[in-house]
């Protein structure tokens, strides 16, 4: 309003019985048309419509019903004003009245154009920009602000429509305490980085209520987070996964906790995964059940595990199949600051037909307490690259790294790490399938029932490892035993403490070249002469030592009765140890008179060591006579294939 007292135009003065007329801004408010809403305010604080025109009493004060009345306006208007007898005094086409109630209606009001958009905020700073409080409340998303709270209802559509509406790489935060999403399957459609309020435990919480359903879900989502969330369920899980994500790139989980699930996270498919500083704990074992699986159909690659902690508590006695279950993956890293105890197979890498896993590393992973620290089991002929350095596996039941190589093939690279304690008879490294390379160097083996153990035509280079009691623990049962189909070599490895030795049963496992296990074993030769045919004859001794391509044997023989043995006499060599090159050796007689005997090996007879006297004379011949009861020694090394 000009003014609260209405005077005439040409001379001071009321104008006393004039007549006031307000509408829309810049049109004639004395037309009905044009005519605004004019308000008064009751002593309660309510609003009453009056009519029109507003009537001018004695004084020049606009009046209703005989009262002096203050009229309140919404927004601009246009006036007009009329004397007593209908002449025109003013005309006011846009006036625009502050008045604080008015005002503070507006900075209270959700509307666009009101509220935050009337307050200007600016950081102190020479270089600042100024903007309204309603931009800068766009830069970052809480989502209080569409209704999600901690009350105990369902606020899974709200959160949904969040995600639904926020821009494309945005942060929007949780609020805390424990939030009830319902059903679950909140559909994350867009780069997003999601955080809760706190860490670990007392992260803001989303609490599922189906047996099933996942908390979030993605298909070909890009540049995700996940930040300071308590995942959990109020209802006991039976199948499903609390993250359940296909295709998607660039997803990081980090300082989450998760409690009570049956398969913590799903990821069929993308590249670029994190898991960060991760926690994760169940009561829930059984068939399928595990913590992570990474690539069950689709590839996967670039996977990274680093600082996380997965435990199946220690009074559960049923426990999962699998902690991280690995399928078509290629890049897998576990860090030295992850720790997986008692979640069956710890890590599980099994592809399938048409798969691989490839460049799956575990740099000091601590594998515990489990069926098996590390499960490796490709099939329909896919194939594993592998490699452990300095990790540490102790308490499995079945095997603390077991790779089974039947249906496809395995080259795993082992360097340091410790296992103890591993009480299956099956190996605490076990190795099986023709499919299967494995380098040891370095690792250390102490209380196991049996240390390493390899079958059915596997490949094993074992070097500079150690075999027996370390940390306080005894020496195994059992350091090693190898099949007679076992190729590879055993050797700069030391021994202490074992209660048993190993058993290598394969020509074709070099075991060598050790310290605390001796390097001979025993065999029995065959002794027959090159002429006619010796009666009796006992092998005295006879033991053999192989050192990388080199074989050194030492044999006595006792002829107890020559019959018509003539010529030369034979010795057989080791199975398997044939020589490839020609070689000459030396012995004596012991009986009678104590001749110098010498032996040869020919490529013609790769397998015989022939043995005579150095005129050529059979190896007894004494003075034209055949010495019995004489006993003869010979010693001899030779060359054999690498």
């Amino acid at each position: 309003m000009p003014a609260q007292v209405f005077t005439l135009a040409r001379r001071f003065g009321a104008a006393v019985g004039g007549a006031i007329y307000v509408g829309k801004v810049d049109t004639d408010p004395y037309l009905i048309q044009n005519r605004i809403p004019v308000y008064i305010e009751n002593e309660d604080g309510s609003f009453l419509e009056i009519q029109q025109p507003v009537y001018i009493n004695a004084a020049g004060n606009p009046s209703y019903q005989g009262r002096v009345i203050k009229m309140l306006v919404d927004g601009a208007y246009s006036m007009k004003i009329f004397d007593s007898f209908g002449v025109e005094q003013y005309y006011f086409t846009n006036v625009m009245k502050f008045d604080p109630d008015q005002f503070s209606a507006r900075l209270a009001s959700y509307t666009d154009g009101a509220g935050d958009a009337l307050v200007g905020v600016k950081q102190p700073f020479p270089s600042a920009v100024g903007m309204t409080q309603h931009d800068f409340n766009g830069l970052y998303f809480n989502f209080a602000q569409w209704g999600v709270k901690a009350d105990g209802t369902d606020q899974s559509a709200k959160i949904q429509a969040a995600l639904n509406e926020i821009p494309n790489g945005s942060t929007i935060e949780l609020p805390r305490g424990s939030i009830n999403i319902g059903l679950g399957n909140i559909q994350i459609t867009k780069g997003v980085r999601i955080v809760g309020s706190g860490f670990s435990q007392a992260s803001s919480g989303l609490v599922v209520a189906h047996t099933s359903n996942p908390h979030f879900k993605a298909v070909s989502v890009n540049n995700v987070m996940l930040e300071n969330i308590y995942f959990d369920s109020s209802v006991t899980r039976t199948n499903g996964k609390y993250l359940d994500f296909v295709t998607c790139h660039r997803f990081t989980i980090q300082g989450c906790f998760f409690w009570n699930f049956d398969l913590l996270a799903d990821f069929n498919g993308g590249t670029e995964i994190n898991f960060v500083r991760c926690e994760g704990f169940t009561n829930i074992g059984g068939t399928g059940k595990g913590v992570m699986w990474f690539g069950k159909q689709n590839y996967t690659g670039s996977v990274n595990i680093l600082g996380c902690y997965f435990k199946i508590p220690d009074e559960v006695q049923l426990l999962p199949e699998f902690g991280v279950r690995v399928g078509y993956v290629d890049v897998l890293y576990i860090d030295g600051s992850t720790t997986i105890i008692r979640c069956g197979h710890d890590v599980e890498i099994v592809p399938g037909a048409g798969q691989f896993a490839h460049l799956i590393k575990i740099v000091g992973g601590i594998l515990d307490v489990a069926t098996g620290g590390l499960f490796v089991q490709p099939t329909g002929g896919a194939d594993v690259e592998v490699e452990l350095i300095g990790s540490y596996s102790t308490g499995m039941t079945t095997g603390s790294w077991i790779f089974d190589a039947t249906n496809g093939e395995i080259t795993a690279n082992i360097t340091g790490g410790q296992i103890f304690s591993n009480g299956s008879g099956a190996g605490a490294i076990d190795v099986i399938g023709s499919g299967a390379y494995v380098n040891i160097n370095g690792t250390m083996f102490a209380n196991n029932q049996l240390a390493l153990h390899g079958s059915a035509g596997c490949t094993i280079a074992c070097r500079n490892a150690s075999f027996g009691d370390f940390l306080n623990t005894s020496g195994n049962q059992f350091p090693f035993a190898f099949d007679s189909t076992v190729k590879g070599v055993l050797e700069n490895c030391t021994f202490r403490n074992n209660l048993n030795p190993g058993t290598n049963l394969s020509p074709m496992m070099k075991v060598w070249n050790n310290f605390g296990v001796s390097d001979w074993k025993d065999y029995v030769p065959t002794v027959v002469a090159t002429g006619g045919m010796i009666t009796t004859s006992v092998v005295r001794s006879a033991s053999y030592k192989v050192s990388k391509e080199e074989v050194t044997i030492n044999v006595a023989v006792e002829i107890v009765a020559n019959g018509t043995g003539s010529g030369q006499i034979d010795i057989g060599l080791p199975a398997g140890y044939g020589a490839t090159q020609t070689a000459t050796g030396q012995g004596i007689r012991i009986g009678s008179n104590g001749k110098a005997l010498i032996g040869d090996i020919q490529q013609d007879r790769p397998n015989q060591i022939r043995v005579r006297q150095y005129d050529g004379t059979y190896p007894l011949q004494n003075n034209g006579s055949v010495a019995t009861g004489d006993t003869f020694t010979m010693s001899i090394t030779y060359r054999i294939a690498p």
